[in-house]
């Protein structure tokens, strides 16, 4: 990452590496092909990260050939990049698509992260529940960039309902 996380250049352009976000996001989708060819549904599979891996987890969600047919996406102290790219997509989309995706979301972070403030995932967070339903947010008093038991814990309650049936 060049820039510092979520910023924008002076004429307003994001400061992210689009293609070599892009072919991380296409690499994991390979992986998604693999597990879908081995018979698992597209709706039981969940894609996360925590910091950078947060970002391209959010970028499969929302960009890549699974957007709206994954069973979720989590992501812990991240970001989310290229968002003029990803406005423009996810604004685009109608009411009838943002019914119809299968994708639920859990979003996690610490009030004292240094390195990706807080500001930006409120941002982003208010952004992602105008595109999508199902968004889970979390914010962790005191944490830093780092992950805690209690977030953990969250996760592991939210990965047992989406997941915990099957």
């Amino acid at each position: 990452m060049p820039k510092r996380s979520g910023s924008t250049d002076k004429d307003g352009e994001d400061g992210d590496d689009e293609e070599g976000m892009m072919k991380s996001v296409e690499y994991i989708c390979g992986l998604i092909d693999l597990e879908i060819e081995s018979g698992v549904p597209a709706d039981r599979i969940i894609v996360g990260g925590f910091s950078q891996g947060c970002a391209i987890a959010l970028l499969v969600g929302l960009l890549s050939r699974y957007q709206g047919r994954l069973g979720g996406v989590m992501g812990l102290s991240g970001y989310l990049p290229l968002q003029k790219k990803t406005s423009k997509i996810m604004g685009a989309r109608n009411e009838e698509m943002k019914a119809s995706s299968t994708t639920k979301w859990f979003l996690a972070h610490g009030s004292r992260d240094q390195l990706v403030p807080k500001r930006l995932f409120m941002s982003y967070v208010e952004q992602m529940k105008l595109w999508e339903g199902g968004v889970e947010d979390r914010v962790y008093e005191g944490m830093g960039h780092e992950s805690w038991g209690v977030e953990v814990g969250d996760l592991c309650g939210w990965l047992e309902g989406r997941l915990g049936d099957g």
